[in-house]
Order: structure tokens, then sequence, then C-alpha cells
């Protein structure tokens, strides 16, 4: 049904029309409230990532004649025999048809969560801690690892698993929360708007992340706090105890050290999900500070088992931590048809990586080469086409020449 006007939208609210095309924008306003308060979605089907880009450098050789041309291309052909880069699943799924090849994973539900891009012939290997998997990397035990984070970088080379994994607050389906998830969304909006989301990215290295937006962070006005007079089920409760209950995983006599991610055995915690959740304790906080009572705060609630989940389905805890996996089943059926949630957080990038090669040359790299070639002959020029200019940029590009 062809329509480039709102009162399209409209029909699909109405239930005129059954459905937009899946390409219609997840974030948006319909009018001046999100899209997430007014619509019921189905699973993402697919995300874009904007691309940033700028002018290439151009490859700079010395030559004057064939001399410094054909030892560089001669260097670079022995580099590329030395090593076959994995630089993409592409990559690694096209070295998997041609022989079986081992990939570490922390966990059975890592290897699930991207089996479905890999070749069959990738065969899952799991370890119980990055230290162990990327001891396997190095020793050859495996081919590349996967990891939620970032390897190494002085140790391997890494590239995208290219599958988002989105988190959330979770929360109790239906009216009992609804007021309370938008107080979450607004809180996460501003989170974005201000950037609050990315300096704590930025305060703990080598965290990283994809910013994910399902609500419009640009105008944080349309995405008001709910009414405190008027609030009801958790968030009155919320409210009313000055206490935001949420699930976090771990148990209280042995509280996890995910390192830059989060630290909970020091106090206050430290890494990103702590700092996080600061921030998004302090935004419900300033909303529903009232006089002569205290702020909101949070208060964790640990638990490693179902009947944590469980609690958050009957709404004794308000929400989960936002790290938990969206995409997840509970029990035999998909979370999303189980439990509401706010507005997405992030998302993680899963990262492969791969041992970072170093190739040995007696008489040093390839542009240690051509530099002695050049003070020899006294010549010098750009090289942008021919055998060596073309030699040079694939060398560059899989990492041979310049380490």
């Amino acid at each position: 049904v062809w329509r480039t006007d709102a009162a399209g939208t409209e029909m699909v609210l109405n239930g005129t029309i059954h459905a937009s095309e899946p390409y219609y924008i997840y974030e948006n306003f319909h009018g001046d409230r999100l899209k997430k308060w007014q619509f019921g979605f189905s699973c993402v089907v697919v995300g874009y990532e904007q691309q940033f880009f700028s002018k290439r450098s151009g490859y700079v050789t010395v030559s004057d004649g064939d001399s410094c041309e054909g030892q560089l291309a001669a260097c670079i052909s022995q580099a590329g025999a030395q090593a076959t880069a994995i630089d993409s699943v592409h990559d690694l799924n096209v070295q998997a048809a041609e022989a079986a090849l081992k990939v570490g994973f922390l966990s059975e539900a890592n290897y699930q969560s991207v089996h479905t891009m890999l070749s069959a012939n990738i065969q899952p290997e799991f370890f119980s801690d990055t230290t162990e998997l990327y001891d396997a990397v190095q020793s050859g035990a495996v081919r590349a690892g996967l990891i939620s984070g970032q390897p190494n970088a002085t140790l391997f080379r890494a590239f995208a698993s290219e599958l988002i994994s989105p988190r959330a607050f979770q929360v109790a389906p239906g009216d009992v929360a609804k007021d309370l998830v938008r107080a979450l969304d607004a809180a996460v909006v501003r989170t974005h708007n201000t950037g609050e989301l990315r300096q704590a990215e930025a305060n703990n290295p080598p965290f990283r992340v994809v910013e994910v937006h399902t609500c419009r962070s640009s105008d944080p006005e349309k995405v008001p706090f709910p009414d405190a007079s008027t609030a009801t089920g958790l968030l009155a409760d919320v409210l009313a105890t000055r206490k935001l209950k949420v699930l976090s995983f771990g148990a209280p006599d042995d509280l996890p050290d995910w390192h830059q991610d989060g630290n909970y055995q020091v106090t206050p915690p430290t890494g990103f999900w702590p700092e996080y959740m600061r921030a998004i304790e302090t935004h419900l906080a300033t909303a529903y500070r009232e006089e002569g009572k205290d702020d909101i705060t949070i208060e964790r609630v640990w638990r490693t088992d179902a009947a944590g989940t469980e609690m958050v389905l009957n709404g004794t805890i308000h929400a989960t931590e936002p790290y938990y996996i969206y995409e997840n089943f509970f029990g035999d059926k998909l979370k999303k048809w189980q439990f509401d949630f706010s507005c997405v957080v992030l998302g993680y990038e899963q990262q492969f990586f791969v041992q970072r090669q170093t190739i040995p040359f007696g008489e040093g790299t390839c542009t240690a080469r051509l530099t002695r070639c050049q003070a020899e002959t006294g010549g010098h020029s750009d090289v942008s086409s021919g055998a060596a200019g073309a030699a040079l940029a694939a060398a560059a590009v899989a990492g041979l020449v310049w380490q």
C-alpha cells in the first residue's frame, strides 16, 4: 500500500494496513511521541551502520627502474606465501571450506549467537576464561577465537562478527511496568543525548560498544518521565520505596570481576556498566527528587539462577541490569514474547581474533628492503599502478608491509 504521508502510518496504527515494510525507521517519532510508545514491533530484521569515509592515502614506493620495483614485488610475494590473513568472517569461512577449522568460544551461548553465519566446517572449542582462549589461539590449537570485548591488540588481529547483540532493561510484561518502562526510556535517551554512554566507554578501555538506537535521542523533551503523581505499578513502587531493584548476575558472596566491563568486588564498583548505571540512577533521582525524601538509588539483587528471572517477570525485582542478553530464550520461548523492554541501551559486536602475523625476513621488512634499494640507486618515484603498486596495496591490506 503505497503512501508517503502520515495517513499511511495511521492506517497501520488502526489496522487497515497490517504492517509497515521492515525498512521503516524503528527509532523515529510519529507525531511528537516515540514510535516505541505507539507500535508493536517484530524481531529486528537488520541494522544499518552508517559509514564515515575519507580520502584514501596513496601508496608511496621508491623506484627509478625495474630493480627496486622487482625487489618490492618479490618481497611481498614471499610475505604472502608465509601468512594467510583472516580479516573477516568471509575469510574465515573461505579457509574453512578448504579444511575444517577449530574456533574457540567462551560458552555454548556465544557460539550459538553466531553459528548461523559460520561454515559447517567450523568446529567450536569451548574455554572457561579469556586467558585460556588467548593461549589456544597463540599456540595454534584453534585458528581463531570470539569474545564480546576487544582482544589484546598487541597479540591478535581482530575482525568484527558483523552481528550486533542489543542490550536493554528487561521488565515484567503489561500495564504493571508501563510507567517504569517509560521512565527507563527517558533515562536511556538522556544518556545517549548527553554523551554519557560514550564517556563511560572512553573511561574504560578497551571496552567497546555500538550505539543502537531504538529511541530517537535528538530531542529528549519529547521523551518525558511519567508524572510522579499519576505513576502506577512498578514505577509507583520505586517512588514509594526510593529503590530501583535490578537483577544482577552474580552471588552476594562471590561478586563478579569482569575487569573493564565491571568490577563489583570493589566499592564503589568500577568499569563500564557500574559507571553507566550511575548515570541512569542520576537521571531518575533528578526527575523524581522530592523535598524531604531520599533520592532514588539502585539496589542490586544478585542471582545466577532462573528464579531471578522469574522475580523480574512477577515484579518482585523491578528490572534486569541492561547487560542481560535481549535476544535470548527464557525456557523454551523468546524473551521478546515474555518481557517488555526499555529503549535499547547499546549493542555488542562480538569480535573474532586471530594470531597477529610477524613476517621474519633475514634482511628486514619489505619497506626496509625498499629503503635500502632507494639509498643504493638514488632513485624514487610514486608507484600508483603496475605490478609493484598493486602488490604493495594488497600487502598493506593484508597487514604484511606495515605491522
